[in-house]
């Protein structure tokens, strides 16, 4: 009995154990695929913002092209700064209108950085002609950099993050293209909100889909846990989880409670003879016509291979000694087919009435104790 208690306690672990982690399931579920969509949304941003650096990177590159188109055939000095006042406005014009078409400023500095020649309106951070960027201090590094080592630099404005790379006109001037780059929260697109919407109903779908079928899942891991097989009956576990239910409820205790135990007598021999198959058709059909004398609300359970435990708290049953007789008489005098032939049965039965506050198991210990002392069927 004490081997039985631990069975009970370790499959009813091992039952709760599965039944927690598949109530989590779904939230840990819902947990990935959420972050998964929040991981795919920044990357979305993260995709967009670098669309709009390479955006960026192209218009400067043709405006700076677009510049030195024109003003490559025309007249100026060494630091390119056009000789006839014509050219200086047309190459001014052409600034303005490369500005307001395409939002990139174009200005040329020489070789200390120094402002030599710009559109209409002021240089970057409201600079003029003759003004050294570098003492900028916001606008040195990025420079500096584009004059030394070419390629693209940023700076931040008042107005925004500003991208600008630089053409080399000669070892005293370098062209400068300047453009704003929009705003970072502008990389929230479309993308960014439809990916993190059908993230969300995703993952609100998979976390009800796992919900349900979980639940299915708990209930069949429970019903194939307390449910013996062979005789669709409740087993051990199951006869002990009905059976609380009953026990703890002090108006079924104070009604009486009666524990019956039927043994199959020489089931070995049976199995030996006719084989396991017969053997489990014998155990069904003695299944079976106990049932059909238990009242549907009492408890009857396969309690081991050829034990069946019933727990009888029946107002219409006279006595349980009658109860016991009916069955015992029943199965002793129907002859059962196995393989072709009759074969005659017998069971043993033993009945222990529970007091109002006895426990379960030192009842069951008690009654199989009295079915081993019982020689001859009732």
């Amino acid at each position: 009995m004490a081997n039985h208690n631990n069975e009970i306690h370790s499959a009813h672990t091992q039952t709760k154990d599965s039944g927690d982690v598949s109530r989590k399931l779904p939230d840990y579920l819902f947990t990935i695929v959420f972050l998964l969509t929040l991981v795919l949304s920044c990357i979305a941003v993260l995709s967009e913002r670098q669309h709009q650096i390479n955006d960026a990177k192209r218009d400067v590159s043709i405006t700076i092209r677009l510049l030195q188109d024109h003003i490559s055939d025309l007249q100026h000095d060494e630091a390119w700064r056009p000789i006839f006042s014509k050219d200086k406005q047309h190459i001014i014009n052409v600034m303005d209108h490369i500005r307001t078409e395409l939002n990139c400023r174009l200005y040329i500095v020489d070789e200390n950085s120094t402002l030599l020649f710009k559109d209409s309106l002021l240089g970057p951070f409201g600079s003029d002609n003759g003004q050294q960027l570098t003492l900028i201090p916001a606008l040195r590094n990025a420079i500096e950099s584009v004059i030394i080592n070419g390629g693209t630099a940023t700076y931040k404005e008042s107005s925004g993050t500003h991208l600008i790379s630089s053409l080399p006109l000669s070892p005293r001037a370098t062209l400068i293209g300047d453009a704003q780059l929009p705003a970072w929260y502008t990389a929230f697109s479309y993308s960014f909100f439809i990916t993190l919407i059908i993230g969300t109903i995703g993952a609100i779908v998979v976390r009800y889909v796992i919900q349900k079928n979980s639940r299915l899942w708990r209930r069949q891991s429970l019903a194939q846990s307390i449910i013996d097989p062979l005789t669709s009956l409740p087993n051990r576990r199951g006869f002990e989880l009905l059976s609380k239910q009953v026990l703890s409820c002090p108006e079924q205790r104070s009604k009486g409670l009666y524990l019956v135990v039927a043994n199959i007598n020489n089931l070995h021999g049976m199995n030996t003879q006719y084989g396991l198959d017969a053997g489990d058709t014998l155990i069904r059909q003695v299944a079976a016509s106990i049932r059909h004398y238990l009242p549907k609300e009492d408890i009857l359970c396969r309690w081991s291979g050829d034990e069946f435990l019933a727990l009888v708290r029946s107002r219409e049953l006279n006595t349980i000694d009658t109860f016991c007789r009916n069955i015992s008489s029943t199965i002793n005098k129907q002859d059962f087919i196995l393989s072709g032939e009759r074969v005659p049965l017998s069971i043993k039965i033993a009945d222990h009435k529970l007091s109002a506050d006895e426990q379960l198991s030192s009842a069951i210990v008690k009654l199989i104790d009295k079915l081993r002392n019982t020689k001859h069927a009732v």
